[in-house]
């Protein structure tokens, strides 16, 4: 099953509904936080990933350059 994310906003009543008619009959997980929220951990995973030995050893070596000048 693909994941989908939604952005919404909350209105005033804190109300929201989600129209899932595709996952009729089926168990999903429902996870809720802030947008603001969401977006740094989504940052900071990005981060990580640049912080990795790969990206730094590998991808950071003189001997990739050579793809970068194709």
């Amino acid at each position: 099953m693909k994941a989908e994310k939604f952005v919404v906003n909350v209105p005033v009543d804190g109300l929201v509904e989600l129209n899932l008619a595709q996952y009729a009959s089926q168990q999903v997980v429902i996870a809720v936080s802030p947008a603001c929220q969401a977006e740094s951990h989504e940052n900071g995973l990005l981060k990580a990933q640049e912080r990795s030995g790969f990206a730094q050893n590998v991808l950071a070596s003189r001997d990739e350059d050579v793809w970068n000048d194709l």
